[in-house]
């Protein structure tokens, strides 16, 4: 269990054109490129740490380069890999991504020898659809799923999800629609 991590920081960098492709991109720096290409919205770090770790959980990275342990950060754990931390930080130093109009983006061309699908199913396109703090709650669901024993792709796991979902969420302002959302890209999961 890793604890005693200072607060996530955002280091913002200025957008500019595409670059051409990293020349010998590493496993992990072609997994973060492709997950930023296809997940639009991403706010943070902690939702780089939150998209990665579920891509992986739910199976749309077709490899995982990624090794997940608990960061303890107020009363819950998050999930946090140190590879993914160091890798998402060299890549905004060496501007291979950036921030644009406060969300990540990638600033280099596409490989033309290493196509998107090779790394994400499809079925990322169902995490995209949530917004940041949705991933978060489904990130938080599925620790608790698997500490209870559950995947949450289960059927067996409907009723332990939404109550789980339920507390998380706690009544906060928008609850009903982001439980409603969250059980919707559940079941598009567990079909994929």
């Amino acid at each position: 269990m890793v604890s005693g991590y200072a607060p996530m920081q955002q280091v913002v960098v200025a957008a500019s054109a595409p670059r051409a492709g990293i020349p010998a991109a590493s496993r992990t720096q072609h997994t973060l490129l492709a997950l930023v290409r296809a997940v639009r919205n991403i706010r943070d770090e902690h939702d780089v740490q939150c998209l990665a770790f579920l891509a992986g959980e739910l199976g749309l990275l077709r490899q995982t380069p990624f090794c997940f342990s608990r960061a303890i950060s107020r009363d819950s754990f998050a999930p946090e890999s140190l590879i993914l931390r160091d890798t998402y930080r060299m890549m905004l130093n060496r501007r291979l991504i950036g921030w644009e109009i406060g969300h990540l983006r990638v600033l280099v061309e596409s490989s033309p020898d290493t196509p998107e699908h090779e790394w994400l199913h499809e079925g990322i396109s169902w995490l995209a659809a949530l917004v940041p703090q949705e991933r978060h709650v489904l990130t938080q669901a599925t620790i608790d799923l698997h500490d209870s024993g559950s995947n949450l792709l289960s059927s067996a796991a409907d009723l332990p999800f939404r109550k789980s979902v339920a507390r998380i969420l706690d009544g906060a302002e928008g609850a009903a629609v982001a439980e409603r959302r969250l059980s919707m890209v559940r079941r598009q999961l567990g079909i994929v």
